[in-house]
């Protein structure tokens, strides 16, 4: 569209999730350096720094497998759409990425399902 070429979803995936990694850490750290495939910033400051720590909450909406992922390791809550029986398939993908202790959500039952 407009003579611009359009990512395929692999390139969109890897860019949303350097996206949410880049945030989380510029909330997280005083001077944020980065070097991704498509974001890189260099002695970035997020002033005045955010009330909650680590960093203000992230909600994050995913369907597929690799955003699930992105979502399990870097969300505070999921936000997904439709009736709780297609989303409990969604929602066992998702707990599968998530490890009990690690730094991601904690997998909890959908109401309804």
């Amino acid at each position: 569209m407009f003579g611009l070429s359009f990512p395929d979803t692999r390139e969109l995936v890897t860019r949303f999730r350097e996206a949410v990694e880049l945030i989380d850490r510029m909330f997280r750290e005083d001077t944020c350096l980065y070097e991704g495939t498509y974001y890189q910033v260099r002695e970035v400051r997020n002033r005045p720094a955010a009330v909650q720590r680590p960093r203000p909450p992230f909600t994050l909406g995913a369907f597929g497998p690799r955003m699930l992922r992105i979502v399990a390791r870097y969300a505070d809550t999921w936000n997904a759409f439709g009736t709780p029986r297609p989303c409990s398939g969604v929602a066992a993908v998702g707990a599968g990425a998530c490890r009990p202790g690690s730094a991601g959500l904690l997998p909890a039952p959908l109401p309804g399902g």
